[in-house]
């Protein structure tokens, strides 16, 4: 897990809502604080849906998601707080996998590879995670999670 430190919370903040840098990303959870508090699971409720094939994911895309967030937070007023979880889709967590796939560990293995976006008026902090079904000792994989994250969002933030 890598910690980073958005110096330019406005320009992330832009690209967050109106760009298509985070579409892609599936939202696990969200939390908002302003005048009440919010909070969002990302999981699709499938039988909201007539056509059962219709939703495949487990988790709502970043680009459905993202206009409520806007909604919630636009106003005069900042927000005292909140916490985003986004998760690489599935697809691409396959692929992160098979580019390692010297180390052994199979797409299955690896349930989410997320970045944990944290506000709190003061500051904003973006954390990388990695949860897997499995344990290891080794912590190949999980650095090459946190490098490959890192150098997706680097292109956001500088």
């Amino acid at each position: 897990m890598i910690s980073l430190e958005i110096t330019d919370v406005k320009k992330f903040i832009t690209s967050l809502l109106h760009d298509e840098t985070f579409d892609v990303l599936k939202l696990v959870k969200m939390e908002l604080k302003t005048m009440v508090d919010f909070t969002i699971d990302g999981k699709i409720n499938k039988d909201y849906f007539d056509d059962e094939g219709e939703y495949t994911d487990k988790y709502a895309s970043w680009h459905e998601m993202k206009n409520y967030f806007y909604q919630m937070i636009r106003g005069t007023v900042l927000p005292l707080g909140f916490k985003i979880v986004l998760a690489l889709p599935r697809d691409e967590i396959k692929n992160l996998v098979l580019k390692n796939s010297e180390l052994g560990i199979r797409p299955e293995e690896v349930s989410l590879v997320t970045y944990n976006i944290l506000y709190d008026r003061e500051k904003m902090i973006v954390t990388t995670g990695l949860a897997m079904k499995t344990f290891s000792l080794d912590k190949v994989f999980p650095m090459e999670c946190d490098e490959y994250l890192k150098k997706r969002i680097e292109k956001t933030i500088i």
